[in-house]
């Protein structure tokens, strides 16, 4: 197998360009975790942390629609997955393996994407299907309210804080094993 025949160079090229906004969802995540505190031990403005409260919303909303966006004049987190899933069966442990640079022998490519010598269709699925479920409420708010004017503001579930932290984690989990697949490398967020 070739790079060619994966699109290697597109999928990492996607990869690093949705970095930024993984990256920005975990700082921000942690940064309004903090503010939380402050607030609860009455150190910070509550007119303050009303206008963080509703920042905060808005853009870890529309930052993690973004990740989940298939189409295809954009790059996402589920884009990428999808693409990888098509073509699943053409990365195999021995090509992964000639990239690795610790040499021929690395276990988590088993862990993170199954027991067979490619990467298995199903895993990715998996990937896929949990990061739809995590983001489904929060997707579907910021379609209402942010991404439009909707003139029929019903929501099903209404996304929680705690909803938009198990996102941003989830996220994170599934982009590092991505991250590892394609560059080779571990990756702290």
């Amino acid at each position: 197998m070739s790079a060619e025949s994966i699109n290697l160079k597109d999928w990492i090229e996607e990869l690093v360009h949705i970095q930024n906004d993984v990256y920005f969802l975990s700082i921000n995540n942690k940064d309004f975790i903090t503010l939380s505190e402050e607030f609860n031990s009455k150190r910070l403005n509550p007119f303050v942390w009303e206008f963080i409260k509703r920042n905060y919303v808005t853009s870890m909303s529309v930052a993690i629609r973004r990740l989940m966006d298939n189409r295809k004049d954009c790059h996402s987190l589920l884009k990428l997955l999808s693409n990888i899933e098509r073509r699943s069966s053409d990365i195999n442990t021995k090509w992964f393996l000639e990239q690795w640079p610790g040499g021929s022998v690395e276990t988590k490519f088993k862990e993170f994407f199954g027991n067979n010598n490619h990467v298995k269709k199903q895993v990715i699925q998996n990937h896929i299907e949990e990061l739809k479920r995590v983001t489904r409420a929060i997707c579907e708010r910021t379609n209402i309210y942010e991404a439009h004017n909707a003139k029929k503001k019903d929501l099903k579930i209404i996304p929680t804080y705690r909803d938009v932290d198990v996102a941003v984690d989830t996220i994170k989990v599934v982009y590092a094993k991505y991250w590892y697949l394609l560059k080779q490398g571990d990756l702290s967020i």
